[in-house]
């Protein structure tokens, strides 16, 4: 595929890269810079529950650290303005392949696959160690073998789900109980979790850190990072 043609995956991308990604997005009827140039509506793709990464706040606005990255990108590309919109994330590379979105804001793999679609990054950063959560009573579940056999929750659309089925196919006699939440926050799972009704779920040690304090849960622990958890499939 010419590269001009492809899209841009974003993850806290530099705006010299940014830019290769924007050939085809639509002029604003009206909209000018102080010069007179046209100014570009840019689409952007991201998720609404990555807490700190990008998610919807108590005022219902876009926000965390990737959507603040966005915005100062924003700023300094004057040619351009940016419109997000929130999606499952297994819908953004969809959205990027039929061409409805142009950008990507979301911890994404940089995979073989989407290499092969997608412009990334240099400065990449998607693969942070991801770790479980589970109850503070049960110091001896660490790693995915020592929940074989328990429930581990996570939304169906999401990047750790995909992991989570990986993890079953690749170890049979291990599997673990998948339970698939079809619009779930991390507090609902965390929330899960606290009152018993699940075992486990994958989390980021900031968002963990956020989540619990703001919801005043002090019954859980976030595990330490296991080297299986860090990538366990394409998402």
């Amino acid at each position: 595929m010419n590269v001009k043609t492809m899209k841009t995956v974003f993850s806290m991308a530099a705006a010299a890269l940014l830019l290769t990604g924007v050939s085809g997005c639509k002029k604003k009827a009206a909209a000018q810079n102080a010069d007179g140039t046209p100014v570009r509506t840019v689409n952007v793709a991201t998720v609404t529950t990555n807490v700190p990464f990008a998610y919807l706040n108590e005022n219902d606005q876009y926000d965390g650290y990737e959507i603040a990255a966005l915005r100062e990108i924003d700023k300094r590309l004057p040619q351009y303005e940016f419109k997000i919109s929130g999606m499952d994330f297994a819908a953004m590379p969809v959205a990027l392949e039929a061409g409805s979105a142009s950008i990507a804001v979301c911890m994404l793999v940089r995979s073989e696959a989407r290499q092969a679609k997608f412009i990334f990054p240099k400065q990449y950063s998607t693969l942070s160690p991801i770790n479980l959560v589970v109850r503070a009573n049960r110091p001896n579940v660490n790693t995915l073998e020592d929940l074989a056999g328990m429930s581990v929750a996570s939304t169906a659309s999401s990047y750790e789900h995909s992991m989570l089925v990986a993890w079953n196919k690749a170890h049979p006699g291990k599997e673990l109980i998948l339970r698939d939440y079809s619009d779930a926050t991390r507090a609902d799972l965390f929330n899960a979790i606290s009152r018993g009704e699940v075992d486990s779920t994958l989390a980021y040690p900031q968002g963990f850190d956020i989540v619990t304090k703001e919801l005043g849960i002090t019954n859980l622990r976030i595990t330490p990072p296991g080297r299986h958890l860090l990538y366990a499939g394409e998402g």
